[in-house]
């Protein structure tokens, strides 16, 4: 019964807590943490980041694909307040225009031309947690390359 206030917040609660949305501060490995977010702008990248400050993580690795056309400049500024290291690249989708001047002005970070050397360069820091930011067509592409299904859940391995 939706008429008792109380029990109308346990019932959205708990259906909220079954919502899985892809691609959206979705944890799809444990070693390192690895977290996969469709950010695109400063905006978007200020939720991951008050979300981040909020749990521990030791050392981060960033894997951005943004394209020109989009705030990636903004979304990597706000992303180098809490990364060690950020790694711009860019997504398999001739639709998009990816510049490498991108990691040009943002602290510790750096280019790498396709998803699958970013992945390579950000395996040798170590990190304890990988985010991998970007575009539909980067983290779609993460998906279908590097996740593996595995009983209803997935794994990767840098």
């Amino acid at each position: 019964n939706f008429n008792n206030p109380i029990l109308a917040d346990v019932r959205v609660r708990k259906a909220l807590a079954k919502i899985h949305w892809p691609g959206r501060l979705e944890i799809v490995s444990d070693s390192p943490v690895t977290i996969v977010d469709a950010c695109i702008n400063r905006n978007s990248a200020e939720r991951v980041k008050e979300v981040l400050e909020k749990i521990k993580h030791g050392k981060i690795t960033a894997v951005m694909g943004i394209p020109a056309d989009k705030d990636c400049k903004g979304a990597a500024e706000v992303i180098s307040g809490i990364a060690d290291r950020i790694i711009m690249t860019a997504a398999d989708n001739p639709h998009y225009k990816f510049d490498k001047a991108s990691a040009e002005g943002i602290k510790n970070a750096v280019y790498a031309d396709t998803l699958e050397k970013a992945l390579n360069t950000a395996a040798k820091s170590k990190p304890d947690m990988l985010l991998i930011l970007g575009t539909t067509a980067l983290v779609s592409e993460f998906y279908a390359k590097f996740l593996l299904p595995l009983d209803g859940g997935h794994i990767f391995k840098l």
